[in-house]
């Protein structure tokens, strides 16, 4: 089982993003919180929010807009965690 540890703006950002079960969150202290899962959990929580990013983080030229810099951030600590 792997953790994700997030701050509560990050997880906020995550939640507006995809769905995530409250009961897989755990709150540790002031501001820190743990998402629980297997790889097959982080695989599907990066397809979706690659999937977002595709869809509303990009500009016309395909940059990333300010959606896409939050999304992009969100990809990299999932990432941390699933790539470990």
């Amino acid at each position: 089982m792997k953790e994700l540890k997030l701050n509560d703006k990050y997880l906020r950002q995550l939640m507006e993003v995809i769905k995530v079960d409250d009961s897989i969150i755990e709150k540790k202290s002031i501001n820190v919180n743990i998402i629980k899962g297997d790889d097959e959990f982080f695989e599907n929580m990066l397809d979706n929010l690659s999937n977002y990013l595709l869809q509303y983080g990009l500009d016309e030229n395909d940059e990333s807009n300010s959606i896409g810099i939050k999304i992009e951030q969100l990809i990299d600590k999932v990432s941390e965690v699933y790539y470990s």
